[in-house]
């Protein structure tokens, strides 16, 4: 886990670097796992997370529940 919004998976990681280009604020570099999300940078575009051809950079379980249910709220709203 990289904060309590994003997870990494490093084994699914082929070190493409699509999301260190694609990030616009540059809060993911080289790292020693291949890559390396500076979490206190990090703005939450989820950019790098649309970006990822393996899906190795992820919401973290508890806020992807948490943002659907708030999208399925707002879907019974409409």
């Amino acid at each position: 886990m990289i904060s309590e919004f994003l997870a990494f998976d490093s084994t699914k990681c082929t070190g493409c670097g699509a999301c260190i280009v694609t990030c616009p604020i540059k809060a993911i570099k080289p790292g020693p796992n291949k890559i390396y999300i500076d979490s206190q940078r990090c703005n939450l575009c989820f950019d790098c997370i649309d970006i990822c051809p393996k899906n190795a950079i992820l919401l973290n379980h508890k806020q992807h529940i948490e943002i659907k249910e708030h999208f399925n709220i707002m879907e019974n709203v409409s």
